[in-house]
Protein backbone atom coordinates (compact mmCIF):
# COMPACT_ATOMS: atom_id res chain seq x y z
CA UNK A 1 0.00 0.00 0.00
CA UNK A 2 2.93 2.53 1.04
CA UNK A 3 4.45 1.76 -2.49
CA UNK A 4 1.46 2.56 -4.20
CA UNK A 5 1.16 5.60 -2.48
CA UNK A 6 4.67 6.38 -3.52
CA UNK A 7 4.14 5.80 -6.76
CA UNK A 8 0.61 8.03 -6.75
CA UNK A 9 2.51 10.71 -5.35
CA UNK A 10 5.64 10.73 -8.49
CA UNK A 11 2.95 10.81 -10.71
CA UNK A 12 1.35 13.88 -9.40
CA UNK A 13 4.70 15.60 -8.75
CA UNK A 14 6.31 14.94 -12.02
CA UNK A 15 3.15 15.75 -14.05
CA UNK A 16 3.27 19.06 -12.00
CA UNK A 17 6.26 19.26 -13.30
CA UNK A 18 5.51 18.81 -16.81
CA UNK A 19 3.37 21.89 -16.58
CA UNK A 20 5.23 24.15 -14.71
CA UNK A 21 8.84 23.93 -15.68
CA UNK A 22 7.95 24.92 -19.13
CA UNK A 23 5.50 27.43 -18.08
CA UNK A 24 7.38 29.41 -15.32
CA UNK A 25 11.13 28.52 -17.22
CA UNK A 26 9.61 30.85 -20.47
CA UNK A 27 7.51 33.42 -18.14
CA UNK A 28 10.13 34.23 -16.05
CA UNK A 29 13.41 32.75 -18.19
CA UNK A 30 12.13 32.93 -21.86
CA UNK A 31 14.28 36.29 -23.08
CA UNK A 32 16.98 35.08 -21.19
CA UNK A 33 17.40 31.81 -22.34
CA UNK A 34 16.42 32.91 -25.87
CA UNK A 35 19.59 35.27 -25.69
CA UNK A 36 22.16 32.47 -23.58
CA UNK A 37 24.87 32.20 -25.34
CA UNK A 38 24.89 28.22 -24.21
CA UNK A 39 21.50 27.57 -26.00
CA UNK A 40 22.08 29.40 -28.82
CA UNK A 41 23.30 26.24 -30.92
CA UNK A 42 19.40 25.09 -30.46
CA UNK A 43 18.75 27.90 -32.93
CA UNK A 44 18.39 27.61 -36.34
CA UNK A 45 19.21 31.80 -36.59
CA UNK A 46 22.84 30.87 -35.18
CA UNK A 47 23.77 28.35 -37.70
CA UNK A 48 22.22 30.66 -40.31
CA UNK A 49 24.05 34.07 -38.93
CA UNK A 50 26.90 31.79 -38.33
CA UNK A 51 27.43 29.86 -41.84
CA UNK A 52 24.55 30.81 -44.49
CA UNK A 53 24.51 33.32 -47.09
CA UNK A 54 23.29 36.63 -48.15
CA UNK A 55 25.57 38.93 -45.74
CA UNK A 56 26.59 41.97 -47.74
CA UNK A 57 29.98 41.78 -48.43
CA UNK A 58 32.60 43.62 -47.51
CA UNK A 59 33.48 45.59 -50.18
CA UNK A 60 30.47 47.10 -50.22
CA UNK A 61 30.22 47.90 -47.06
CA UNK A 62 33.59 50.02 -46.68
CA UNK A 63 31.43 52.01 -49.69
CA UNK A 64 29.24 53.37 -46.85
CA UNK A 65 29.52 56.54 -44.34
CA UNK A 66 27.13 57.71 -41.48
CA UNK A 67 26.62 61.50 -40.83
CA UNK A 68 25.74 61.05 -37.40
CA UNK A 69 23.74 63.83 -35.58
CA UNK A 70 23.77 63.16 -31.95
CA UNK A 71 23.65 64.38 -28.74
CA UNK A 72 27.65 63.53 -28.32
CA UNK A 73 28.62 65.68 -31.48
CA UNK A 74 25.99 68.16 -32.26
CA UNK A 75 24.45 71.09 -30.66
CA UNK A 76 20.88 71.04 -29.28
CA UNK A 77 19.45 72.68 -32.12
CA UNK A 78 20.64 70.34 -34.41
CA UNK A 79 18.24 67.45 -33.33
CA UNK A 80 15.00 66.16 -35.08
CA UNK A 81 13.18 66.76 -31.99
CA UNK A 82 13.30 70.92 -32.55
CA UNK A 83 12.17 70.60 -36.16
CA UNK A 84 12.72 74.25 -37.04
CA UNK A 85 16.10 74.60 -36.33
CA UNK A 86 17.41 71.33 -37.62
CA UNK A 87 15.80 71.87 -41.04
CA UNK A 88 18.01 74.88 -40.31
CA UNK A 89 20.82 72.86 -39.59
CA UNK A 90 20.38 70.68 -42.34
CA UNK A 91 20.14 73.19 -44.90
CA UNK A 92 23.75 74.51 -43.57
CA UNK A 93 24.88 71.22 -43.82
CA UNK A 94 23.58 70.01 -47.19
CA UNK A 95 25.29 73.57 -48.60
CA UNK A 96 28.84 72.43 -47.33
CA UNK A 97 28.00 69.44 -49.30
CA UNK A 98 27.20 71.41 -52.04
CA UNK A 99 29.44 73.99 -52.28
CA UNK A 100 33.00 72.20 -50.99
CA UNK A 101 34.51 70.95 -54.28
CA UNK A 102 37.07 68.96 -51.72
CA UNK A 103 34.20 66.50 -51.14
CA UNK A 104 32.11 64.60 -53.61
CA UNK A 105 30.00 61.80 -52.02
CA UNK A 106 28.59 58.78 -54.29
CA UNK A 107 24.92 59.73 -52.93
CA UNK A 108 23.58 61.35 -50.26
CA UNK A 109 20.87 59.51 -48.18
CA UNK A 110 18.28 61.45 -45.69
CA UNK A 111 17.11 58.20 -43.50
CA UNK A 112 14.87 61.17 -41.76
CA UNK A 113 11.55 62.31 -43.31
CA UNK A 114 9.75 66.06 -43.03
CA UNK A 115 6.19 66.29 -42.77
CA UNK A 116 4.71 69.14 -44.39
CA UNK A 117 4.72 72.23 -41.51
CA UNK A 118 3.22 75.32 -42.71
CA UNK A 119 5.20 78.40 -42.88
CA UNK A 120 4.10 80.57 -39.74
CA UNK A 121 5.65 77.41 -37.47
CA UNK A 122 8.81 78.33 -37.86
CA UNK A 123 9.69 81.74 -36.43
CA UNK A 124 12.77 84.18 -37.38
CA UNK A 125 14.46 86.51 -40.32
CA UNK A 126 14.24 83.15 -42.59
CA UNK A 127 12.26 80.23 -43.40
CA UNK A 128 13.84 76.99 -42.80
CA UNK A 129 12.71 74.60 -44.66
CA UNK A 130 12.62 76.48 -47.57
CA UNK A 131 16.35 77.43 -46.70
CA UNK A 132 16.67 73.49 -46.22
CA UNK A 133 14.42 73.06 -49.89
CA UNK A 134 17.10 75.23 -51.95
CA UNK A 135 19.98 73.38 -50.27
CA UNK A 136 18.61 70.26 -51.08
CA UNK A 137 17.95 71.22 -55.00
CA UNK A 138 21.55 73.34 -54.91
CA UNK A 139 23.25 69.50 -53.76
CA UNK A 140 20.81 67.89 -56.30
CA UNK A 141 22.61 69.62 -59.38
CA UNK A 142 25.78 67.78 -58.10
CA UNK A 143 24.92 64.13 -56.66
CA UNK A 144 21.34 62.51 -56.27
CA UNK A 145 19.82 63.02 -53.19
CA UNK A 146 17.47 60.46 -51.40
CA UNK A 147 14.96 61.63 -49.01
CA UNK A 148 12.50 58.80 -46.34
CA UNK A 149 9.20 59.38 -45.94
CA UNK A 150 6.94 58.39 -43.53
CA UNK A 151 4.09 56.61 -44.03
CA UNK A 152 0.71 55.29 -41.45
CA UNK A 153 -0.27 51.26 -41.27
CA UNK A 154 -3.79 50.63 -40.18
CA UNK A 155 -2.70 50.80 -36.17
CA UNK A 156 -1.03 54.35 -37.02
CA UNK A 157 -3.77 55.88 -39.19
CA UNK A 158 -6.02 57.16 -36.51
CA UNK A 159 -3.14 59.94 -35.52
CA UNK A 160 -3.22 60.97 -39.16
CA UNK A 161 -6.54 60.26 -41.09
CA UNK A 162 -9.31 61.32 -38.45
CA UNK A 163 -11.92 60.22 -40.35
CA UNK A 164 -10.79 56.94 -41.40
CA UNK A 165 -11.36 53.91 -40.48
CA UNK A 166 -8.68 51.80 -39.83
CA UNK A 167 -9.90 48.18 -41.20
CA UNK A 168 -10.64 50.25 -44.38
CA UNK A 169 -6.29 50.62 -44.69
CA UNK A 170 -5.64 46.99 -43.95
CA UNK A 171 -2.31 45.45 -45.23
CA UNK A 172 -1.65 49.07 -46.89
CA UNK A 173 0.00 52.50 -45.70
CA UNK A 174 -1.24 55.91 -45.94
CA UNK A 175 1.43 58.56 -46.75
CA UNK A 176 2.42 61.04 -45.43
CA UNK A 177 1.93 64.63 -46.08
CA UNK A 178 5.47 65.59 -46.47
CA UNK A 179 8.01 68.23 -47.66
CA UNK A 180 7.91 68.00 -51.60
CA UNK A 181 11.59 69.65 -51.92
CA UNK A 182 11.90 68.79 -55.38
CA UNK A 183 9.48 71.02 -56.13
CA UNK A 184 9.94 75.11 -56.27
CA UNK A 185 7.01 75.62 -53.75
CA UNK A 186 4.63 72.79 -52.00
CA UNK A 187 1.90 71.33 -52.98
CA UNK A 188 -1.81 72.24 -51.19
CA UNK A 189 -3.20 68.93 -52.13
CA UNK A 190 -1.65 65.75 -50.53
CA UNK A 191 -2.82 63.54 -53.67
CA UNK A 192 0.26 65.75 -55.65
CA UNK A 193 2.10 63.25 -53.93
CA UNK A 194 1.81 60.35 -54.93
CA UNK A 195 3.96 60.13 -57.93
CA UNK A 196 7.51 59.80 -56.48
CA UNK A 197 9.69 61.81 -58.86
CA UNK A 198 12.75 59.77 -60.44
CA UNK A 199 15.21 62.48 -61.19
CA UNK A 200 18.35 63.79 -58.90
CA UNK A 201 15.78 64.29 -55.58
CA UNK A 202 14.24 60.93 -54.75
CA UNK A 203 11.64 60.18 -51.92
CA UNK A 204 11.62 56.21 -50.06
CA UNK A 205 9.44 54.99 -47.49
CA UNK A 206 10.96 54.66 -44.40
CA UNK A 207 9.22 51.88 -43.09
CA UNK A 208 10.43 49.00 -42.27
CA UNK A 209 9.15 45.19 -42.04
CA UNK A 210 8.86 43.93 -38.40
CA UNK A 211 11.08 41.43 -38.99
CA UNK A 212 14.53 43.43 -39.53
CA UNK A 213 15.88 40.58 -40.95
CA UNK A 214 13.94 40.92 -44.35
CA UNK A 215 15.08 44.09 -46.91
CA UNK A 216 11.76 46.03 -47.14
CA UNK A 217 11.68 46.53 -51.02
CA UNK A 218 8.73 48.63 -50.97
CA UNK A 219 4.46 48.90 -49.67
CA UNK A 220 1.19 49.66 -51.38
CA UNK A 221 0.15 53.26 -50.51
CA UNK A 222 -2.55 55.53 -50.62
CA UNK A 223 -1.64 59.18 -51.39
CA UNK A 224 -4.05 60.92 -48.68
CA UNK A 225 -6.39 60.08 -46.54
CA UNK A 226 -9.55 60.82 -48.87
CA UNK A 227 -8.06 57.79 -50.90
CA UNK A 228 -8.62 55.13 -48.84
CA UNK A 229 -11.48 53.17 -49.65
CA UNK A 230 -12.11 54.98 -52.64
CA UNK A 231 -8.97 54.59 -55.00
CA UNK A 232 -5.98 51.90 -54.99
CA UNK A 233 -3.16 51.84 -53.14
CA UNK A 234 -0.09 52.28 -55.53
CA UNK A 235 3.12 51.10 -55.56
CA UNK A 236 5.86 52.85 -53.09
CA UNK A 237 9.58 51.67 -53.51
CA UNK A 238 11.75 51.99 -49.88
CA UNK A 239 14.32 54.28 -48.85
CA UNK A 240 16.98 51.22 -49.55
CA UNK A 241 15.91 49.97 -52.56
CA UNK A 242 15.11 53.85 -54.18
CA UNK A 243 19.18 54.48 -52.94
CA UNK A 244 20.30 51.29 -54.43
CA UNK A 245 18.47 51.84 -57.62
CA UNK A 246 20.47 55.48 -57.66
CA UNK A 247 23.81 53.58 -57.58
CA UNK A 248 22.38 50.28 -59.96
CA UNK A 249 19.26 51.46 -61.78
CA UNK A 250 18.91 47.73 -62.79
CA UNK A 251 19.04 46.11 -58.90
CA UNK A 252 15.15 44.82 -59.13
CA UNK A 253 15.91 42.48 -62.33
CA UNK A 254 18.38 40.47 -60.02
CA UNK A 255 16.93 37.42 -58.41
CA UNK A 256 13.25 38.11 -59.53
CA UNK A 257 13.20 40.93 -57.13
CA UNK A 258 11.31 42.71 -58.92
CA UNK A 259 8.32 40.19 -58.91
CA UNK A 260 8.68 40.23 -54.98
CA UNK A 261 8.08 44.03 -54.76
CA UNK A 262 5.20 43.65 -56.93
CA UNK A 263 3.59 40.94 -54.54
CA UNK A 264 5.26 43.22 -51.41
CA UNK A 265 7.33 39.79 -50.13
CA UNK A 266 10.56 41.47 -48.79
CA UNK A 267 13.59 38.88 -49.50
CA UNK A 268 15.88 37.99 -46.33
CA UNK A 269 19.53 39.09 -45.87
CA UNK A 270 22.01 38.08 -42.59
CA UNK A 271 22.77 41.53 -40.88
CA UNK A 272 26.07 42.64 -40.00
CA UNK A 273 25.96 44.13 -36.36
CA UNK A 274 26.47 47.61 -35.78
CA UNK A 275 29.48 46.85 -34.05
CA UNK A 276 32.23 44.27 -34.79
CA UNK A 277 35.69 43.80 -33.63
CA UNK A 278 38.73 43.87 -35.83
CA UNK A 279 41.94 44.12 -34.57
CA UNK A 280 41.06 42.77 -31.25
CA UNK A 281 39.09 46.16 -30.83
CA UNK A 282 35.25 47.28 -31.32
CA UNK A 283 34.76 49.32 -34.09
CA UNK A 284 31.51 50.38 -35.78
CA UNK A 285 30.43 48.43 -38.61
CA UNK A 286 29.67 50.99 -41.00
CA UNK A 287 32.25 53.94 -40.02
CA UNK A 288 30.20 57.05 -38.49
CA UNK A 289 31.17 60.26 -38.93
CA UNK A 290 29.97 63.53 -37.06
CA UNK A 291 27.51 65.94 -38.93
CA UNK A 292 28.94 68.97 -37.07
CA UNK A 293 32.81 68.19 -37.80
CA UNK A 294 31.60 68.28 -41.25
CA UNK A 295 29.41 71.23 -41.10
CA UNK A 296 32.45 72.92 -39.29
CA UNK A 297 34.72 71.85 -42.32
CA UNK A 298 36.96 69.90 -40.60
CA UNK A 299 39.50 68.11 -43.45
CA UNK A 300 39.21 64.83 -41.98
CA UNK A 301 35.75 64.78 -41.32
CA UNK A 302 35.23 65.46 -45.70
CA UNK A 303 37.82 63.16 -46.56
CA UNK A 304 36.43 60.18 -45.03
CA UNK A 305 32.75 60.92 -46.81
CA UNK A 306 34.38 61.64 -50.23
CA UNK A 307 33.71 59.28 -53.06
CA UNK A 308 31.10 57.53 -50.16
CA UNK A 309 27.45 56.54 -50.14
CA UNK A 310 26.70 58.59 -47.13
CA UNK A 311 23.27 57.89 -45.01
CA UNK A 312 22.51 61.16 -42.65
CA UNK A 313 20.64 60.29 -39.44
CA UNK A 314 20.16 60.12 -35.79
CA UNK A 315 21.69 56.76 -34.59
CA UNK A 316 21.29 57.58 -31.05
CA UNK A 317 17.62 57.62 -30.90
CA UNK A 318 16.57 55.54 -34.45
CA UNK A 319 17.28 52.03 -32.78
CA UNK A 320 16.08 48.57 -33.53
CA UNK A 321 16.59 44.98 -31.94
CA UNK A 322 17.56 42.59 -34.33
CA UNK A 323 19.42 38.66 -33.64
CA UNK A 324 22.50 40.74 -33.97
CA UNK A 325 21.25 43.33 -31.34
CA UNK A 326 20.78 46.49 -31.06
CA UNK A 327 21.19 48.27 -34.50
CA UNK A 328 20.58 51.96 -35.32
CA UNK A 329 18.20 53.10 -37.81
CA UNK A 330 20.99 54.34 -40.52
CA UNK A 331 23.13 50.90 -40.06
CA UNK A 332 20.26 48.97 -40.82
CA UNK A 333 19.32 51.22 -44.23
CA UNK A 334 23.26 50.46 -44.89
CA UNK A 335 22.96 47.22 -44.50
CA UNK A 336 20.15 46.75 -46.59
CA UNK A 337 21.13 48.72 -49.48
CA UNK A 338 24.73 46.86 -49.53
CA UNK A 339 22.90 43.49 -49.16
CA UNK A 340 21.59 44.74 -52.55
CA UNK A 341 24.10 45.83 -53.56
CA UNK A 342 26.06 42.52 -53.11
CA UNK A 343 23.18 40.49 -54.80
CA UNK A 344 22.88 38.78 -51.36
CA UNK A 345 19.37 38.19 -50.43
CA UNK A 346 17.27 35.58 -49.90
CA UNK A 347 13.82 34.65 -51.58
CA UNK A 348 11.90 33.79 -48.35
CA UNK A 349 10.01 30.11 -48.49
CA UNK A 350 6.21 29.79 -47.94
CA UNK A 351 4.49 30.46 -45.43
CA UNK A 352 2.69 26.87 -45.91
CA UNK A 353 5.95 25.15 -45.83
CA UNK A 354 7.60 26.91 -42.93
CA UNK A 355 4.45 25.56 -41.35
CA UNK A 356 4.97 22.04 -42.98
CA UNK A 357 8.64 21.72 -41.97
CA UNK A 358 8.08 22.90 -38.28
CA UNK A 359 5.41 20.54 -37.81
CA UNK A 360 7.66 17.90 -39.47
CA UNK A 361 10.19 18.36 -36.60
CA UNK A 362 8.12 18.45 -34.22
CA UNK A 363 6.99 15.26 -35.25
CA UNK A 364 10.92 13.99 -35.20
CA UNK A 365 11.45 14.88 -31.90
CA UNK A 366 7.96 13.47 -30.81
CA UNK A 367 9.10 10.40 -32.26
CA UNK A 368 12.34 10.04 -30.49
CA UNK A 369 10.21 9.54 -26.84
CA UNK A 370 6.84 7.81 -28.30
CA UNK A 371 8.04 5.80 -31.16
CA UNK A 372 11.42 5.00 -31.36
CA UNK A 373 11.73 1.26 -29.13
CA UNK A 374 15.66 1.76 -28.00
CA UNK A 375 14.68 5.11 -26.54
CA UNK A 376 10.95 4.14 -25.05
CA UNK A 377 12.20 3.59 -22.02
CA UNK A 378 15.24 5.87 -21.67
CA UNK A 379 13.69 9.44 -21.97
CA UNK A 380 16.87 10.89 -20.57
CA UNK A 381 18.65 9.69 -23.35
CA UNK A 382 15.92 10.90 -25.68
CA UNK A 383 16.66 14.34 -24.52
CA UNK A 384 20.51 13.99 -26.05
CA UNK A 385 19.19 12.63 -29.02
CA UNK A 386 16.57 15.17 -29.53
CA UNK A 387 19.39 18.29 -29.37
CA UNK A 388 21.08 16.69 -32.00
CA UNK A 389 18.32 16.00 -34.13
CA UNK A 390 17.69 19.78 -33.33
CA UNK A 391 20.83 21.05 -33.95
CA UNK A 392 21.11 18.86 -36.86
CA UNK A 393 18.03 20.03 -38.61
CA UNK A 394 19.04 23.68 -37.83
CA UNK A 395 22.54 23.23 -40.05
CA UNK A 396 20.08 21.31 -43.13
CA UNK A 397 17.55 23.67 -43.37
CA UNK A 398 19.39 27.24 -42.04
CA UNK A 399 23.25 26.74 -44.38
CA UNK A 400 23.07 23.84 -46.53
CA UNK A 401 19.31 23.99 -48.13
CA UNK A 402 19.74 27.92 -48.12
CA UNK A 403 23.09 27.60 -49.36
CA UNK A 404 21.61 25.29 -52.66
CA UNK A 405 18.58 26.84 -53.10
CA UNK A 406 19.27 30.45 -52.13
CA UNK A 407 15.67 30.35 -49.97
CA UNK A 408 15.42 31.27 -46.09
CA UNK A 409 12.83 28.54 -44.62
CA UNK A 410 11.99 30.89 -41.58
CA UNK A 411 10.99 27.59 -39.49
CA UNK A 412 9.55 27.34 -35.97
CA UNK A 413 11.54 24.07 -34.32
CA UNK A 414 10.80 23.02 -30.46
CA UNK A 415 12.63 24.63 -28.29
CA UNK A 416 14.55 23.05 -25.25
CA UNK A 417 11.51 23.56 -23.41
CA UNK A 418 9.14 21.67 -25.75
CA UNK A 419 11.60 18.86 -25.35
CA UNK A 420 11.83 19.29 -21.98
CA UNK A 421 8.09 18.26 -21.53
CA UNK A 422 8.02 15.86 -23.76
CA UNK A 423 10.73 14.16 -21.23
CA UNK A 424 8.42 14.73 -18.46
CA UNK A 425 5.49 13.83 -20.09
CA UNK A 426 7.10 10.14 -21.02
CA UNK A 427 8.40 10.47 -17.45
CA UNK A 428 4.75 9.78 -16.57
CA UNK A 429 3.38 7.82 -19.00
CA UNK A 430 6.13 5.24 -17.56
CA UNK A 431 4.96 5.43 -13.81
CA UNK A 432 1.36 4.91 -14.84
CA UNK A 433 2.30 2.13 -17.29
CA UNK A 434 0.76 -1.64 -15.61
CA UNK A 435 4.22 -3.30 -14.54
CA UNK A 436 3.41 -7.54 -14.63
Amino acid sequence: MAHSEQGRWKVVVIAFLAIAVPFVANEWFGEKMRDSKLLQPLRPEFWYRAFGPGEPIRTRVHEFRILAISRENAPESALGENRCTHRAFMATLLNRLADDASVNPRLVVIDKWYDHISGDVCTGRSNPTEDLRRAIQKLSKKITVVIAVESFDQDEVKQFCSEVKPESVGDDMVLANFERFDLPAQPEDGADNCDAPKGNIRFGLARMNSDARKVPLGWDVYCSCKEVGRLRAKLWRTLAVEAAAALDPDILNLHGLKELQASVTHPYIKLLPEESEEGGQPQKTFTQVSAESVVDGDPKALEQINQRVVIIGEPWKDTHKTDEGVIDGPSLQANYMAALLSENTLRPVSPVVNRVISLAWLAWIFAVFYCWKPLLYRPGLGIIVSLALTIGFAILFSVVITRQFQAFADVAPPTILEIIGLYLARRIEMLLEPRG
